[in-house]
């Protein structure tokens, strides 16, 4: 993961985060923006500006403490492109 960027960071651990979550029966990702920006070694505030990005564009929905992943293939073509192993 060390060679995507900021971006592709994130994508990628909301996949891994919500591969997990769905293991475990759940269709949420409890998780803080801060939390995730620890994540992906980037700001919070950079998170949370691609997070708000991506919920206009419909391929997550951000809540409280956690965030709904809407369109997961979305978030995968955008590794792809990124010529990231998903």
């Amino acid at each position: 993961m060390r060679f995507l960027d900021s971006t592709g960071r994130l994508a990628k651990t909301l996949i891994w985060l919500a591969d997990g979550a769905r293991s475990l029966g759940a269709n949420d990702i409890s998780v803080t923006q801060r939390e995730l920006g620890q994540m992906v070694a980037s700001s919070r505030e950079s998170v949370n500006k691609q997070l708000q990005e991506w919920q206009r564009s419909g391929w997550i929905a951000l809540r409280k403490g956690g965030v709904t992943i809407r369109d997961g293939g979305r978030l995968r073509r955008l590794l792809d492109d990124r010529g990231a192993p998903s």
